[in-house]
């Protein structure tokens, strides 16, 4: 059986990643490295109108394959990311198992997402799936962007960026990370994300028509990635998130739509056929 090999090879000398040294982060892209992981995510409370609690709940989990495609000549890597069977359930009931379309993604040396380059580009229905954005989590925690400079153990960074995601339009996002810690073994990366929506449509989880949602701003407090410097894997991935917009449905009035939610994204061994592939 092949060895997997994280589809990003942080390109750093660990031995003198210690408190007060400047360390120069980036990634080697390697076509045909995979790395293997299951994604889950949950609400845990929603608030609509002026501070009123609804009873709802809501998970989904996907298992995913990350994959290198290839590489260009300055270092940046196609990167394609392929779903299983989503299993989801809202408000207790389990919901119609969904197959969520491939993601391509065109990602430089440093981590920044270039562009989602799929042929056809993927839908995203941000609360249909168990009313949780599992394919927003992905786009967000799948890479860790590095900065343009070396930085310290405990040193912050922070990255402004402006992103086209399909069927929603343009997300400006301000990220600040900080390495929590680097040895022998792994990485710790820390990110805080705050990420301004356009107005847009989706299709509301609770009844059978779409959802507007207005002003909407997404935050991602503590986000911890693990990655696995000898292995060469992400270890785990975890985050607490909070939507905050307005929510106009069914010809009625605007009112205030707060949504709470959590995920994780943890390492998969891929079965006998798959890895022999």
């Amino acid at each position: 059986m092949r060895r997997f090999q994280l589809l990003l090879v942080v390109a750093l000398t660990i031995a003198t990643a210690h408190a007060g040294v400047a360390v120069d982060l980036s990634y080697t892209f390697e076509p045909q490295s995979q790395s293997p992981t299951r994604a889950e995510a949950k609400i845990d409370s929603v608030q609509m109108g002026f501070g009123v609690p609804l009873a709802v709940t809501g998970q989904a989990g996907v298992d995913m394959v990350l994959e290198v495609v290839s590489v260009d000549a300055e270092g940046s890597g196609t990167l394609r990311a392929t779903f299983g069977e989503m299993s989801a359930s809202l408000l207790g009931e389990e919901q119609k198992p969904q197959q969520i379309d491939p993601v391509v993604m065109h990602v430089d040396r440093r981590g920044r997402l270039l562009e989602i380059a799929s042929d056809e580009a993927p839908e995203m229905d941000l609360f249909a799936s168990g009313g949780v954005p599992l394919q927003l989590v992905v786009l967000v925690a799948g890479v860790v962007e590095f900065p343009e400079h070396p930085v310290e153990v405990g040193e912050e960074w922070t990255l402004d960026r402006c992103q086209q995601l399909p069927d929603i339009g343009e997300v400006t996002m301000r990220i600040t990370s900080r390495v929590e810690s680097i040895s022998d073994d792994e990485i710790v990366v820390l990110s805080d994300i705050t990420a301004s929506f356009p107005d847009f449509t989706t299709r509301n989880p609770l009844q059978d028509n779409e959802i507007t949602l207005r002003n909407g701003v997404l935050t991602i407090s503590g986000m911890r990635r693990t990655i696995d410097a000898d292995a060469n894997l992400l270890k785990s991935a975890t985050a607490a998130m909070l939507f905050d917009c307005r929510a106009a449905m069914g010809g009625f009035a605007e009112l205030p739509l707060t949504v709470s939610s959590s995920f994780v994204i943890t390492p998969r061994l891929l079965d006998t056929a798959q890895a022999a592939r």
